[in-house]
């Protein structure tokens, strides 16, 4: 299941089907167990799902500015994820747009050994208990969001 969400991450004009699989996992968790109370709990799932699927995650990777949230090293890429959790649906795009200039201000996945670099931000809504925005970046420059071009 994961290799196949790295799939539609990769293919920017299908980021909905990521979200799609990515909310299905999340939706196998009870609707009582907290898992969107906490950043950190959504990004630990998703490396949970990673590793269970062999890829080589880390978590809280630290760089001279900061840490970014997740980053799987592959085949000479490196791919950084950075997570979000609005409240409501309605902050979503302030801290998407929070999350890209965090991404970008803080250099993140910029580390040795240089590697080709794509970021995502996934932003998560407690209030609808699902992902309602992503973005795919290379360096500042937007190459795919869900939905639409945030």
């Amino acid at each position: 299941m994961f290799t196949d969400v790295l799939s539609a991450l990769h293919d920017f004009g299908h980021l909905e089907h990521a979200v799609s699989k990515l909310n299905a996992l999340y939706n196998t968790f009870s609707y009582d167990a907290q898992i969107f109370s906490r950043e950190a709990l959504l990004r630990d799932i998703f490396y949970l799902a990673g590793v269970l699927s062999a890829c080589q995650l880390a978590r809280e990777v630290p760089n001279s500015r900061g840490r970014s949230d997740l980053e799987l090293s592959a085949a000479g890429e490196r791919l950084v994820f950075e997570f979000k959790l609005a409240r409501t649906d309605s902050e979503s795009g302030r801290l998407l747009i929070q999350a890209v200039q965090q991404l970008t201000e803080r250099a993140y996945g910029k580390t040795l050994p240089m590697m080709a670099t794509l970021s995502y931000v996934i932003v998560f809504s407690q209030e609808s208990r699902k992902i309602v925005r992503i973005c795919a970046l290379r360096g500042s420059e937007l190459l795919g969001s869900y939905p639409g071009n945030s």
